[in-house]
């Protein structure tokens, strides 16, 4: 099958690799239709210090239709379009059962004191094969898999696969209330969603930065207030437009740092051999710096390199809460997936381009060297044969009166607030937990 694979540092290639087929009675093969790049893919791809061996398929971000099941995947057929979460869970161990399932315990032997298993990322984080291929297996697939109704696009899906579902879930790590005053640090795709999911949650105002005037654009276009991080100190500017307080709630989506002009926020940073490198801008001193006393900061995405540093002094000082965490997918995709349905969110507002995975290498270096407009990058697989049609009569599938009815209905809200089952274990505080 052909599949777009990490080559070195920087590069991807489109290559032969072989077929995905079932190792466990969990599994599901499924067919891709769509895959898609994330920032946390261009962290693995881009920094030669991430650890991902060269011929791992890359891409975290897919939907495609299920081509054969384990004996064990009792909730899904052949044919089923599904959206595929970027980190896999079990779903039956102890923090699985908690909610955390970007902690599950069970993707691995070893994994007791390790973070999320990803696809298509270093060993350290699951060394699984990614999916911007043909096909792919999914371990876990009863939870790992969405089932998608018709009036969900693929494109849409890939959006909602990672950057709103991470975007939903940001704001609620934030502890995002009715009114708050909210600053967005990094304007991709990711902090794009942030900015609109903060406001509907309830923000009064939210600042957004970054040094590109595309971004900012866009995320003007979704209510933020703007800040320019290469013509203006951001904490400066969010001070004076606050009345000298602050923000209540501070974001990093950018995942490790702004570059803008040297000044009074910049921190100087040491080469491995000892040597000094150009004074930096730190992301996480700026969100501390801009927040209000008792404020909350909130850490996402995926840090690479020198320069992520959290002052601990100036928290203690200002009572500040420091919130951090990864996705857990299973809850906050089938959420957005409602607030999609329902009006909610206008996943078009952050746009998709679409390639061949053919043209995975030039494509790539064109997006990370800022040479075309992409706001995010998918790539489509050759047409393949579908399976066969499930012979099951039952369909989950919502129909647009559905929607409409949940839409108009109390139950939509209700659906927003985070709920966990019931034998949650009581010493492990849940994810939803203030």
């Amino acid at each position: 099958m052909q599949a777009i694979v990490f080559d070195s540092p920087g590069r991807l290639a489109t290559r032969e690799m072989p077929e995905p087929s079932l190792l466990h009675a969990s599994d599901a093969i499924v067919d891709i239709q769509l895959a898609a790049i994330g920032g946390t893919d261009r962290h693995f791809i881009d920094d030669p210090h991430a650890g991902l061996t060269p011929g791992t398929i890359v891409g975290r971000e897919a939907v495609g239709l299920v081509r054969e099941t384990g004996r064990d995947v009792r909730n899904l057929s052949g044919g089923d379009r599904v959206v595929i979460c970027p980190a896999i869970a079990c779903g039956n161990c102890v923090y699985c059962r908690a909610g955390y399932h970007a902690q599950c315990n069970a993707t691995d032997a070893g994994r007791q004191a390790s973070g999320p298993a990803l696809f298509g990322a270093p060993e350290t984080l699951g060394g699984l094969p990614g999916l911007c291929a043909e096909r792919a297996r999914v371990p876990y697939a009863h939870t790992t898999l969405v089932r998608l109704p018709d009036e969900i696009s693929n494109a849409e899906a890939v959006m909602l696969a990672d950057i709103w579902s991470s975007a939903w879930f940001t704001a609620h790590l934030a502890e995002i209330r009715q009114g708050d005053t909210v600053a967005v640090f990094g304007c991709g795709p990711l902090g794009q969603a942030t900015v609109a999911c903060a406001l509907l949650r309830g923000a009064s105002r939210v600042f957004a930065v970054d040094r590109h005037e595309d971004r900012l654009a866009r995320a003007r276009a979704l209510g933020a207030e703007v800040i320019h991080s290469g013509e203006e100190s951001p904490v400066a500017v969010l001070r004076d437009l606050t009345d000298g307080i602050g923000v209540d709630r501070a974001i990093d989506a950018a995942g490790s740092d702004l570059s803008a002009t040297a000044g009074s926020d910049t921190q100087q940073t040491a080469c491995p051999d000892g040597s000094a490198e150009q004074p930096r801008q730190s992301v996480q001193l700026w969100a501390m710096d801009a927040l209000a006393k008792a404020g909350t900061l909130a850490l996402t995405g995926l840090w690479s390199g020198p320069g992520a540093s959290v002052p601990i002094a100036l928290a203690v000082a200002r009572n500040l809460t420091i919130r951090a965490g990864f996705c857990h997918y299973r809850i906050y995709l089938p959420k957005v997936i409602e607030l999609c349905l329902a009006g909610r969110i206008d996943v078009s507002a952050i746009p998709l381009h679409t390639e061949p995975m053919a043209n995975a290498a030039e494509a790539y270096q064109q997006l990370d060297q800022h040479q075309r407009p992409w706001s995010k990058l998918a790539f489509q697989p050759a047409p393949t044969e579908q399976p066969a049609a499930r012979t099951d009569t039952t369909s989950n599938t919502n129909t647009k009166a559905d929607a409409d009815a949940a839409a108009e209905s109390a139950q939509l809200d209700d659906a927003l607030e985070d709920s966990f089952p019931a034998s949650d274990p009581p010493s492990i505080a849940r994810p939803g937990d203030h």
